[in-house]
């Protein structure tokens, strides 16, 4: 039987040099109360070893042997790119996303699209409205 994996930590990095901003989640099958000092020097030495890499899917990679730190192994890597366009009706995002599992070795890219129309609901309330109306 195993735990669902719970989310215990995020934290955000920025490179200015490369102009790229990463986030990293830490995920573990059981509760924690407390990182001791050997298990954030082995986060800490998974975060030095990555290396960047626009080429690769998701963007980060770890020399070969090196995607893992005492009880910590890389699992996944995600780069995701979003673009929002906004009109008085209408929100628009558009993301691109490439990633990477380490476990399977396969590697994905995805456009997604996410639209928002702002002012359609009350439209169709209103023409609700008069259509129940007009039967009764």
């Amino acid at each position: 039987v195993e735990l669902n994996q719970v989310r215990r930590m995020v934290a955000d990095i920025v490179y200015f040099d490369e102009n790229l901003d990463l986030r990293l989640a830490l995920y573990t099958k059981s509760t924690l109360f407390a990182l001791s000092d050997d298990e954030m020097n082995s986060i800490r030495i998974l975060i030095n070893l990555a290396i960047l890499n626009p080429k690769v899917k998701g963007g980060l990679r770890w020399p070969i042997g090196k995607s893992y730190s005492g009880n910590y192994r890389v699992v996944g890597v995600w780069h995701q790119e979003v673009k929002s366009y906004k009109s008085p009706s209408l929100k628009v995002k558009v993301r691109n996303i490439d990633r990477f599992r380490f476990k399977s070795g396969n590697g994905e890219a995805i456009i997604g699209i996410n639209l928002k129309f702002r002012r359609i609901v009350p439209e169709i309330q209103v023409f609700a409205a008069f259509c129940f109306n007009f039967i009764t």
